[in-house]
């Protein structure tokens, strides 16, 4: 693989790492050469996952339902001890409600805020001091927000939390480099 690509020594944790997107992005993380962390809510899921990724490279299984901001600063504790320093923050794990507007429940609000907007907050802030020092001014440490078109865009779709809280997630950036 060429330099240009590599993440030779570079530790990442990407939330949802276990399946779909999530597990593609983690897979393509380790074949770059970084160490990766994945979260699942099922811990069963997770520890598969991991065990099947880590012919690619070191793939730690972090189980973690993250529909509370405790859960992330938990998470973020057990990564700090198992890891150590983060270069890479992927923010991918995400929950979805579908049904009708004219019986779209009350309660379909709250937990897919809490994942899709409130844990990557709580990441992110959680993180910040671990990213700064991992960065350097050639080499910054990233945060990738996994977002959707539904965010952007009204799509034909029967999730109104959903894309309301995607559209939320990506209506902040920060363009700080995480640098020393």
């Amino acid at each position: 693989m060429s330099d240009l690509f590599s993440l030779a020594g570079k530790k990442a944790l990407v939330t949802g790492g276990a399946q779909g997107l999530g597990r593609m992005i983690a897979e393509g993380l380790l074949r770059a050469g970084a160490e990766v962390a994945i979260t699942s809510r099922k811990a069963e899921v997770c520890e598969a996952a991991a065990g099947e990724m880590e012919s690619l490279g070191r793939c730690i299984a972090m189980p973690a339902d993250l529909s509370t901001p405790e859960a992330a600063v938990e998470l973020v504790a057990r990564y700090r001890q198992s890891v150590g320093e983060c270069h890479i923050l992927i923010n991918n794990a995400g929950k979805t409600w579908g049904g009708p507007i004219d019986s779209f429940p009350d309660k379909a609000w709250p937990g897919v805020m809490a994942v899709n907007v409130q844990a990557p907050f709580t990441m992110i802030r959680e993180l910040l001091p671990d990213l700064g020092k991992a960065g350097t001014t050639d080499d910054p440490a990233r945060i990738i927000n996994i977002g959707s078109v539904a965010g952007v865009k009204t799509e034909r779709l029967n999730a109104y939390s959903y894309a309301a809280s995607k559209a939320a997630l990506l209506s902040h950036q920060d363009d700080r480099a995480f640098a020393r």
